[in-house]
């Protein structure tokens, strides 16, 4: 593996062999009991590259948040009245392929469908009753937990609002669901793990669950997800498109919920691509906010400096929606996204940078494909496309693996009971013994090189808007065969995660896609990333690319639709 240089605008590709089966379980043994094969992949996986770095780099300051340096000045205010979640309720009704978040509100205000009879229904889909006592877990299903009474009683309390007509805002009665690493009351925050918290219910709502509850909204239960949020596909869940094939990672059971139709929002928890990937591997929307422009508060913080919340939806008003409801308000840039910019979506005038070395780095043709299009469609809308370089990229990628792997092993290897852990968790862990503190150190020198670079992009001379980019090097890949003991396939992770990483490490927002489907008739998707706290600006874009890209949106058919008991 040749070390990166300025000049290089490219990443290097892990190449390691995938196991499963008893394969899988015999090579977490080796592991875990010969100390030397534990180094060698983390030698031959380029996790000790960062030991030799340039002293240019050596020389720089330790960043450990993905926020903009001292003296950045922020360069696109907030202007014109700001979007409300009303304002969204009150625009024309747009037809959807999956039920929306404000299709539902309409039918509660028109009398024809309640929060109650969707919630009966759909209890009865996923749990195959509504009786109160049962609390269920159902991996085919993406839930973690779902507690039924708590559920109907929500469902009920919204009901009667509607039939008061006093409906908290146009998220009251809709049906959520919200990643096993965000507190929920009662269930109990594992972070996909059997380990976690184990037998230790949340005793309140975690500040998300909050917000969204306090608009009405019908939290249903917590979905699924790798274990810790380590990996891009849960070894169980079939993708809803396609049979077989992955919903991605970590937040799989969340973007799974959404594409199924079993709820048109879902709240998953980003630390490298963990809502991205699954949005992009299902067909939806979602959104990467800034580094903590929204609350951590009642969290699993596997890896605080990287991640963070964010919602996923199969349409722009619904991802919109969520953003609003969770974003923390109290951040020194207020929540704010133009009202007349998101109904009247233009890209006229702006410049989207490109990385053209990195892009051509996927592994399907459609992708490329899809990218050509886009840039074809945003220069016709009257957009700039700008070339750019990124010096050192791969020593960033790097990082970002290093950051996001310490943090995840410092926090879980101090939890009580964690022996239980997956046979793939113990061959990542094994190998992430073997980093040291100087290789947490640079790396964060390396965050410190990503903002300043990220810095000139949108501040230089030559500023643009937005990078664009795939979201992912693939499309929704081929579950093994046999996944009982779960999946470790980091060549794939190095390919799903390629294009999501910069913003994880940097804190910048992002916002993913869907654009189409490949030869397999699986989603294709592409990603716009801003400059931090530019979110009010990413949900313009977004719906302009939902416009344009509408006739592309063929979906199969929801496996449960809520809008079918309107009389």
């Amino acid at each position: 593996m040749s070390a990166p240089t300025a000049n290089s605008n490219t990443v290097a590709r892990m190449v390691v062999p995938g196991a499963s089966g008893y394969l899988l379980v015999v090579l977490a043994y080796v592991f875990k009991y010969v100390p030397f094969v534990p180094w060698l992949i983390a030698r031959s996986g380029g996790l000790f590259e960062l030991r030799d770095i340039p002293q240019s780099l050596l020389d720089l300051d330790v960043t450990t948040l993905g926020l903009p340096l001292d003296g950045y000045k922020r360069q696109h205010k907030d202007a014109g009245e700001a979007l409300t979640a009303q304002h969204l309720a009150e625009a024309a009704e747009e037809k959807t392929p999956l039920a929306s978040a404000l299709a539902y509100h309409r039918a509660y205000l028109s009398g024809g469908l309640t929060p109650i009879e969707v919630c009966k229904s759909l209890l009865s889909k996923l749990v195959g009753t509504v009786d109160p006592s049962v609390s269920h877990r159902d991996h085919r299903k993406y839930f973690r937990s779902i507690i039924p009474v708590d559920a109907l009683e929500q469902a009920a309390e919204s009901t009667a609002r509607y039939a008061a007509n006093a409906p908290l805002s146009p998220l009251d009665g809709v049906m959520v669901v919200l990643k096993n690493e965000v507190d929920v009351k009662g269930h109990v925050t594992r972070a996909g793990t059997e380990f976690v918290n184990d037998g230790e219910p949340a005793l309140q709502d975690g500040q998300v669950a909050a917000q969204l509850k306090a608009m009405g909204a019908v939290v249903l239960g917590v979905t699924d997800m790798t274990e810790v949020g380590w990996g891009v596909q849960h070894h169980v869940f079939d993708n809803p498109f396609r049979k077989g094939h992955s919903c991605g990672g970590s937040s799989a059971g969340s973007a799974a919920c959404v594409a199924a139709g079993y709820v048109p929002l879902a709240i998953g928890v980003d630390g490298g691509g963990s809502v991205r990937i699954p949005s992009a591997f299902c067909g939806l929307y979602g959104l990467k906010p800034t580094h903590t422009r929204v609350s951590s508060k009642g969290e699993f913080c596997s890896a605080p400096t990287v991640a963070v919340t964010g919602p996923m939806g199969a349409n722009v008003d619904d991802m919109c929606l969520g953003y609003l409801a969770i974003a923390d308000k109290e951040k020194a840039y207020p929540v704010h996204v133009p009202k007349s910019l998101y109904f009247k979506p233009s890209v006229a005038g702006l410049r989207i940078g490109v990385l053209r070395e990195f892009n051509a780095q996927v592994r399907n043709p459609a992708i490329s494909a899809a990218l050509s299009r886009v840039e074809m469609e945003l220069v016709q809308g009257g957009a700039t496309i700008v070339p750019l370089a990124f010096p050192y990229l791969d020593f960033v990628r790097n990082a970002h693996a290093i950051t996001i792997s310490s943090e995840l092993y410092s926090t879980v290897r101090s939890r009580k009971n964690n022996h239980k852990m997956m046979y793939q968790t113990v061959l990542l862990f094994s190998t992430l013994s073997q980093l040291s503190v100087t290789d947490y150190i640079h790396a964060q020198k390396m965050r410190t090189h990503a903002i300043r670079v990220l810095e000139q992009y949108f501040s230089g001379p030559d500023k643009v808007d937005f990078l664009l980019s795939p979201t992912a090097a693939t499309t929704a890949p081929s579950l093994p065969a046999n996944t009982s003991f779960g999946v470790s396939d980091n060549t794939l992770a190095s390919d799903v995660i390629r294009y999501s990483f910069l913003a994880n490490l940097a804190g910048n927002p992002a916002v993913t896609c869907p654009v189409g489907f490949d030869a397999e008739d699986l989603p294709v998707a592409v990603q716009f990333m801003g400059e931090w706290w530019s979110e009010g600006r990413l949900m313009p874009l977004a719906k302009w690319m939902e416009n344009s890209f509408k006739a592309e949106g063929k979906r199969r058919a929801p496996l449960w639709d809520g809008l079918e008991f309107q009389a």
